[in-house]
C-alpha cells in the first residue's frame, strides 16, 4: 500500500507540527487498528528498535546487527482525537527508550508470560545514501541495494518513509490469507489518511472497514428467514398427521409409529396436566435411554410444561441441587431409578411403571397450550466455573434451530438419527425432535 505524495506530505506536516515522529504515528495507529480488529482496548505488539541508543562509546559506528524487537503496549481510548492519542502514545513510549537494550526473553521472564505479541512493526528510517556508497575503497562499486525478509509473526508491518509512504505487510498464509492481510493494510491506510486530513476525528469514529467489506459483512449476516410461530409439540403433531404409519422410534425390539408415539405421549400428557403441568411450569424427567424417555419428553411438551432432564447417573448432590433450584411441579421416573435418586427432595413423583400411571388426576388443566415464547426445556450447565446454572430455551428458539437443520441437511423418510448424546446436553434435543 502506498500513500500519494500529497497525502504523505500532509501526514508528515501534521506530525511535524504536533511534534510527533513518523514512527510514533505508525505505531500508534497500528495499536488503534489492532484494537478495532480484536474488539479490545488494551493491545500489545512488537516494535523493532535500532539497538544503538545504549550509552556505549562508538556504538553508532559498530558493524553488526543490534536491532531488538520489544513489546509495545497501548490502551486505546475511543473518545480521544487521533492527534491526542498519538501524542499520548509518544509521551508514554519516550521514557522507555532507556530500556531498549533489554532482551525479549528477559522481558517475558519478568512478566511471567510466554508469547507477548503476534504482530510487529518495523519503520525503516535508517540513513542510506546510495550516491555516496557507489564508489567504495579498493575499486568495489555498489550498484544497488535490495532486501528479502520473512516473518514468523501473524502480521509484520514494514514501513518505508519517502516521498510516498509505503506500507508492506508480511503475513503468515496459514493464519491469514492474502485478501484478509490486504484488508488490514487498507485499514491502516484509512487511519493514516484520517490523521492527514482530519486529525481531530475521535478514534472511535474512524471507519477502518471499506465499503466493499461492509457489503460483504452485511451479505454474510443477512440470514433472516421467516420462522413460523409454533412450538415443538405442534411440529411433532404435524409430522404425526403427515406420516402416522411411519416408523418414529426404535429401541431394542420395540418400535413405535408416529401415531403410536403420539397416542402414548398424549395419554401421559393428560396425566401430567392433572398433576400441575402447564406453560411456565417445569417437569423433571429422570429416566435411562429408552422408548419411555422419548414418550416422557414429548408428553411434557404436549402438557405445555418445560422438561428438565435429570440424568440418573449424575452425582446425588448435583441431582438434589437441580431439583431444588428448578422447583419442578413433578418428577417423572421409574421405580428402579427412583430408588437411586437422592432422598429428601420434596418433588412429587409419577412412576411410569406403576399401575395407572397415565391416568389423569382430578382438576386437569384446561387452559391453552404453550406459546412460542414459553419455555420448552431447562438444561443446567456443567458448573465447571462455579455453581451449575439453569439455561431456559423457548419453543421459538428450538423450532428455529430444527427448521434450519431440516432446510440445510434435510432428513428424508429413509433416514435415521442415532440418539447418542445424554439428554442433559443440548445436542440431544435435535437428536430427539428433528422431524
Amino acid at each position: 500500500v502506498e500513500l500519494s505524495p500529497e497525502a504523505t506530505a500532509r501526514l508528515t506536516g501534521r506530525a511535524r507540527s504536533a511534534g510527533i515522529t513518523l514512527n510514533s504515528v505508525v505505531q500508534g495507529l497500528w495499536a488503534i487498528l489492532l484494537a478495532r480488529l480484536t474488539a479490545r482496548t488494551d493491545v500489545v505488539f512488537g516494535g523493532t528498535v535500532s539497538g544503538r541508543t545504549a550509552p556505549v562509546a562508538g556504538i553508532e559506528h559498530m558493524v553488526g546487527l543490534l536491532i531488538n524487537t520489544l513489546p509495545v503496549r497501548f490502551r486505546v481510548r475511543d473518545e480521544e482525537t487521533l492527534l491526542d492519542a498519538l501524542t499520548r502514545f509518544q509521551d508514554e513510549q519516550a521514557p522507555l527508550m532507556d530500556h531498549q537494550h533489554l532482551g525479549l526473553a528477559d522481558i517475558q521472564h519478568a512478566a511471567g508470560l510466554g508469547t507477548l505479541f503476534d504482530t510487529a512493526v518495523v519503520v525503516e528510517n535508517y540513513p542510506l545514501d546510495l550516491e555516496r556508497m557507489r564508489d567504495l575503497a579498493g575499486g568495489v562499486r555498489l550498484t544497488g541495494v535490495d532486501g528479502t525478509d520473512a516473518t514468523h509473526y501473524t502480521l509484520n508491518l514494514l514501513v518505508l518513509p519517502g516521498e510516498r509512504l509505503r506500507l508492506h505487510l508480511d503475513h503468515r498464509p496459514d493464519v491469514l490469507d492474502a485478501r484478509a492481510a490486504r484488508s488490514v493494510a487498507e485499514g491502516l491506510e484509512r487511519l493514516l489518511t484520517a490523521v492527514a486530513e482530519e486529525p481531530g476525528t475521535p478514534v472511535g469514529a474512524v471507519d477502518v472497514v471499506s465499503a466493499a467489506q461492509h457489503e460483504l459483512i452485511a451479505g454474510g449476516n443477512d440470514t433472516a428467514v421467516p420462522v413460523p410461530r409454533t412450538t415443538l409439540a405442534e411440529l411433532f403433531a404435524r409430522q404425526a398427521a403427515r406420516t402416522p404409519d411411519a416408523l418414529a422410534t426404535v429401541f431394542a425390539d420395540e418400535r413405535l409409529t408416529y401415531a403410536e408415539l403420539d397416542a402414548r405421549a398424549e395419554a401421559l400428557a393428560a396425566a401430567l396436566r392433572g398433576r400441575g403441568a402447564r406453560p411456565e411450569e417445569i417437569v423433571a424427567v429422570a429416566l435411562h435411554r429408552s422408548t419411555e424417555l422419548v414418550v416422557a419428553l414429548l408428553a411434557v411438551l404436549k402438557s405445555g410444561a418445560a422438561y428438565l432432564p435429570v440424568d440418573p447417573s449424575l452425582p446425588a448432590e448435583r441431582i438434589a441441587f437441580m431439583l431444588s433450584d428448578a422447583a419442578p411441579v413433578l418428577l417423572l421416573t421409574t421405580s428402579d431409578v427412583d430408588a437411586d435418586l437422592p432422598a429428601g427432595t420434596p418433588v412429587p413423583r409419577l412412576l411410569l411403571d406403576a399401575e395407572h400411571a397415565e391416568t389423569a388426576a382430578p382438576m386437569a388443566y384446561a387452559g391453552s397450550g404453550p406459546l412460542p415464547s414459553h419455555p420448552a426445556y431447562v438444561i443446567y450447565t456443567s458448573g465447571s466455573t462455579g455453581r451449575p446454572k439453569a439455561v431456559v430455551v423457548e419453543h421459538g428458539a428450538i423450532v428455529n434451530r430444527l427448521l434450519w437443520m431440516q432446510d440445510r441437511y434435510g432428513l428424508g423418510p429413509d433416514d435415521r438419527v442415532l440418539q447418542k448424546t445424554p439428554f442433559g446436553f443440548d445436542v440431544s434435543v435435535w437428536e430427539f425432535f428433528w422431524p
